[in-house]
């Protein structure tokens, strides 16, 4: 994982965030193929830690939790992730990530509908003049 490791922090660095999932995504299918499948959940552990607001990064995660079984523990990622957006006035996308959580029918359902209507009615406030034409 070093060099596919470097490459993808590279990528970061230089704000081509595309080009490292791209990057990320080839290493862990090459991990998969050889029978290295066991080191997958460490390195997606150790790049969420480090980038725990990274959409791409939280969806690889939330997809591997699903397959593991651990579907509350993806439910809290996105969850953490929403929250983030939220609080960046990331407002389509924390949109987007809460869905993502309704898709997977977490017991407080109903809590994220209401937020989502939420969000969308604080959109419609904040920006009157988009109603304009």
């Amino acid at each position: 994982m070093m060099v596919a490791r470097s490459i993808i922090d590279l990528y970061y660095n230089v704000g081509r965030p595309d080009a490292a999932l791209q990057q990320l995504d080839r290493h862990l299918v090459y991990l998969v193929r050889n029978g290295r499948g066991r080191e997958v959940p460490l390195i997606m552990n150790e790049l969420i830690d480090e980038r725990p607001n990274d959409a791409g990064l939280v969806d690889r995660m939330v997809r591997l939790k699903i397959h593991q079984g651990k579907k509350e523990q993806a439910i809290a990622l996105l969850d953490q992730l929403g929250e983030a957006q939220i609080d960046a006035g990331e407002t389509e996308e924390a949109i987007a990530t809460i869905e993502k959580i309704i898709a997977l029918e977490p017991e407080e359902e109903t809590k994220y509908a209401d937020l989502i209507e939420s969000l969308r009615s604080a959109g419609e406030i904040e920006n009157p003049e988009s109603d304009a034409y």
